[in-house]
């Protein structure tokens, strides 16, 4: 909670306290302005001071030596130094009245020279002082913290906001979320743009490899369906969304299409050889049936030792590797059936071996024919 007034921050925090200990999975809840220490605040007369001839500093500085003392001199002994402090009795300085007894210096009286006492130019009164300020951004703040325990952060952040939304700050004070929450929010934002990232690059690779522009857009296709499959997989094996599921869906961004363009490509090579595309497709799925499940079945039973969790930070690990393999799962019994559908009802033009061989006849004595005019010295019209 950000404010200048420090009253208003401690007043506000201490009231919410309590009903930020009724969430579920909070523990070890504090806030920072909760435990003061008391404190004795010296407020001076100016005007008595200006008309004794002292100022605030030169007073200060004597009651600073007074109460906390100044190093006269140092112990020396063969391995350290120890100072020797002078400043008044504890006897002296243990009570208010004590302190307002204090000498801070003396002026000429009619007779004789009088002693000021420090009672006489301030007036002294007990209070409760913070046991520590503390500044973000420039700007006093008290932090509430606390811990998780068998809750996830984004539930507990909910009621949070929530919580704060029935109760409002007071005019001045603003607040905001830090720690872990703060943390993950950033780590979530540089994560999507990973994976925006990620589905961008893998896009520009097939679009030049395929010379279409249409059917990576069906290979794309693969990419939902495998979040299909990590939602199920954290949902059956009870991890919450974290960093590292979340890195192992970008993982996925570039595995996932491998099958996709295994069986794209190989429906373009059959419709090369002069198959129409229906009979391309049903030609491509059937010998492209085994090397896809060879190569999911391999990669999913390569994660499973990592997902079971075996070992010092399994429960790190485990996570990506139930995300890589329930998506990858996922995707690819859905890819036999999505992406055939899906090239099915694009509209596409795959020119044939036959077609090809043609035009680059055609164009070959096309050149022929220019240059024997060239040499022959004709000018074509």
């Amino acid at each position: 909670f950000f404010g200048e007034n420090l009253e208003a921050l401690r007043d506000y925090t201490l009231g919410l306290l309590p009903k930020v200990n009724q969430i579920e999975g909070l523990i070890d809840v504090r806030a920072s302005l909760e435990t003061g220490n008391p404190e004795l605040m010296v407020e001076f007369d100016r005007n008595k001071l200006a008309q004794l001839g002292f100022t605030i500093d030169q007073v200060a500085e004597t009651l600073n030596q007074r109460v906390n003392g100044s190093i006269v001199s140092r112990f020396q002994q063969p391995d350290r130094q120890i100072d020797i402090r002078l400043r008044n009795r504890g006897s002296d300085r243990d009570s208010i009245n004590d302190i307002e007894n204090l000498v801070i210096g003396d002026v000429a009286g009619q007779v004789n020279r009088q002693q000021i006492t420090l009672g006489a130019v301030a007036d002294i009164k007990q209070a409760q002082g913070p046991a520590a300020i503390d500044r973000i951004q420039q700007s006093r703040v008290a932090l509430i913290v606390g811990n998780l325990q068998s809750r996830g952060l984004g539930e507990v952040s909910e009621e949070l906001k929530k919580l704060i939304a029935d109760n409002p700050p007071p005019s001045g004070v603003s607040f905001e979320f830090g720690g872990q929450n703060k943390e993950m929010e950033q780590s979530f934002s540089s994560l999507l743009f990973a994976v925006l990232l990620a589905v961008f690059l893998v896009y520009l690779v097939m679009a030049a490899t395929f010379e279409h522009l249409g059917h990576p857009f069906v290979i794309l296709f693969t990419i939902p369906l495998s979040l299909i499959g990590v939602i199920t997989g954290l949902y059956v094996s009870g991890y919450a969304i974290s960093v590292i599921s979340l890195i192992g869906t970008v993982f996925l961004v570039g595995v996932v299409v491998n099958n996709a363009i295994v069986l794209v490509d190989a429906i373009n090579q059959a419709r090369r050889k002069g198959m129409e595309k229906i009979e391309a497709i049903l030609s491509a799925s059937c010998s492209r049936l085994r090397p896809i499940l060879m190569t999911t079945f391999t990669t999913v039973l390569g994660l499973l030792p990592m997902a079971i969790g075996f070992g010092e930070g399994a429960e790190l690990r485990a996570p990506l590797a139930v995300v890589v393999s329930f998506g990858l799962v996922s995707s690819t019994l859905l890819t036999l059936f999505i992406i055939p559908a899906t090239y099915l009802i694009m509209p596409s033009q795959v020119t044939s071996d036959d077609e090809l061989t043609r035009l680059n006849k055609k164009v070959t004595e096309a050149e022929e024919l220019e240059s024997h005019h060239e040499q022959a010295g004709w000018e074509l019209p």
